[in-house]
């Protein structure tokens, strides 16, 4: 499959696959290994996701969209919390137009001097400007650990998160320990494709931490790659494979 170059061509891929329109097969697989290797598509992916969050709170979606939106986009606390935001900035928005409404006619009716309507609207708007937004609650900061026992696809490493955690930090000890750094790349298991580079990582004690974003990813297998940050030509170091799982 190839990834469409326009920008309407690419909103609509994406918003079929977050609402889990495309069906599997080698063409999802290729745009699960794109969104890996490509950050700006990556990107372009949770901006998306923030879109269709915002379709579905303005009622822009079809019903069969809207349908998919609650069966298949909310299927973490993440998400829902995000739902839950854009419903409540919403609300906010439209409770603060209506003020500022009445705010700006009460100055026409109080001020008919038109020299001094420009300086009331002005201090309207600061005013509003002003007013506390609502944020939403920061995500929390929890990693998990875990010590791979094999490489290789099926190795049997599951890494078990709650749904809305955002990262992990995976333990391992690389083959050519002796290493002074690694370059360690995410790919889905099974694809040839190098992977997201998910940067530079020093061992300590021959024990390799790599951390990963996990937000937005799949539940399903994932291996890590590692090569040499030395070598003038990338060396690969080996690396390994889990299964993400995030609990119900």
């Amino acid at each position: 499959m190839t990834i469409p170059t326009s920008t309407q061509d690419l909103t609509a891929l994406l918003k079929r696959y977050l609402l889990a329109q495309l069906p599997d097969g080698p063409a999802r697989d290729q745009l699960d290994d794109a969104l890996l290797e490509d950050d700006e598509l990556y990107i372009q992916l949770e901006s998306a996701e923030d879109d269709l969050v915002d379709d579905y709170v303005r009622g822009n979606l079809t019903l069969a969209e809207r349908n998919a939106f609650r069966t298949a986009f909310l299927t973490t606390s993440e998400r829902r919390r995000k739902l839950e935001f854009a419903i409540a900035l919403n609300r906010y928005a439209g409770k603060r137009q209506s003020w500022f409404s009445r705010f700006i006619q009460t100055a026409t009716d109080t001020f008919s001097s038109s020299a001094l309507r420009p300086a009331y609207a002005a201090v309207a708007l600061a005013v509003v400007l002003l007013l506390p937004v609502p944020k939403p609650e920061p995500l929390p900061a929890v990693t998990q650990d875990m010590q791979p026992v094999k490489r290789g696809p099926g190795s049997g490493n599951r890494v078990v998160v709650k749904p809305d955690q955002p990262e992990i930090t995976v333990r391992h000890t690389p083959d050519d320990a002796g290493a002074p750094a690694y370059e360690a790349y995410l790919a889905r298991a099974g694809s040839n494709a190098r992977g997201r580079h998910l940067g530079t990582f020093t061992p300590t004690a021959g024990v390799l931490e790599v951390t990963l974003n996990i937000t937005g990813l799949p539940d399903q297998e994932y291996l890590v790659r590692l090569y040499s940050s030395t070598a003038s030509d990338a060396v690969s170091l080996g690396g390994f494979s889990f299964r993400l799982v995030r609990q119900p």
